[in-house]
């Protein structure tokens, strides 16, 4: 039983770090030469979702057929470059950082807040 709660909530993170990566995407897709499906994901070194679906091989298991790429970034402004530049599809960034984005016309948008932080977001 308590087996089976973890894989639930394993698989509810990878839910919301999905959702949470699509957030920043300008396209769902990319097709290399291939002709393969691949999505490409920008993280930064942080506590969150994505790294723990990344650590457990959950994309992988989940997206059979879809090859998931995961490029890590130092910091959200490196993440807000690569979308501009079609380097990645979807990323994880924080709320100053969408601000920014947002305000030079970047190609996303935000469909899942991942955390609310207090006084630090007013």
């Amino acid at each position: 039983m308590k087996n089976s709660k973890i894989k639930w909530l394993i698989s509810l993170m990878v839910v919301f770090a999905l959702l949470m990566i699509t957030a920043c995407g300008n396209k769902t897709t990319s097709k290399p030469a291939d002709g393969k499906v691949e999505f490409r994901i920008g993280y930064q070194v942080i506590p969150n979702a994505e790294l723990l679906a990344k650590a457990t091989k959950m994309f992988e298991e989940k997206f059979k057929g879809v090859t998931v790429k995961l490029h890590q970034f130092e910091a959200a402004v490196d993440v807000n470059t690569a979308m501009a530049a079609g380097e990645i599809d979807a990323g994880l960034i924080g709320s100053s950082s969408v601000a920014s984005g947002v305000a030079q016309n970047l190609p996303y948008q935000v469909i899942w807040l991942h955390d609310v932080i207090g006084d630090n977001e007013a």
